[in-house]
C-alpha cells in the first residue's frame, strides 16, 4: 500500500479475552528479546531494520531475517564515516561517531547490500525511505 500511496481510513478489529498474566509473559519476553538484539536507542541512536526480510521461495518455507545474509555474507565489522552496524544486529545501522553524516549510512547500506549479492547472489531492499536526495539515489519528496 506505501507504493501505491492508499491509507487505510477505518479498520474493524475483532479481539478475543485473554488472561492478563499470560499477556503480560508474552510482552516480557517479547520485551527481553528485543532488548537483547536492538540498540537501546538512547545510547546508540540507529535507523532500526534497514533491509526487509527475505521472502521464502517455496508456500513450505518460512521468511528468512535479512539480518541472517548480511551476517553471513560478513557485512556486521562494515563501517562508514561515523555509521556502523550494531555489534548484536547486521542489520541495523548505529551511529557510532558524532560526526555521523546520512551519507554515511547511504553509503554503508550499499555496502551492505553489495556483499549479499556477492556472497548470495540477490538484491536486498530497503524498508527505509529516504526523504530528501542522497548521493547515488534517487529523491523522494515523503515517506509514501
Amino acid at each position: 500500500m506505501k507504493r501505491e500511496g492508499c491509507w487505510i481510513q477505518q479498520v474493524a478489529l475483532q479481539l478475543h479475552r485473554g488472561s492478563r498474566a499470560e499477556l503480560r509473559t508474552e510482552r516480557e519476553r517479547i520485551l527481553a528479546i528485543r532488548k537483547d538484539k536492538h540498540p537501546d536507542w538512547r545510547a546508540e541512536p540507529c535507523i532500526g531494520s534497514f533491509f526487509r526480510n527475505i521472502e521464502p521461495s517455496s508456500a513450505a518455507e518460512r521468511r528468512q531475517a535479512a539480518g541472517w545474509f548480511l551476517e553471513q555474507a560478513g557485512a556486521k565489522d562494515l563501517k562508514q564515516g561515523g555509521a556502523a552496524l550494531f555489534r548484536k544486529h547486521a542489520n541495523i545501522p548505529v551511529k557510532a561517531h558524532a560526526e555521523c553524516r546520512s551519507a554515511d549510512v547511504a553509503e554503508l547500506a550499499r555496502r551492505m547490500q553489495q556483499v549479499v549479492r556477492e556472497r548470495f547472489g540477490f538484491e536486498l531492499h530497503r524498508e527505509v525511505r529516504y526523504l530528501g536526495a542522497m548521493p547515488g539515489e534517487e529523491a523522494h519528496l515523503g515517506f509514501y
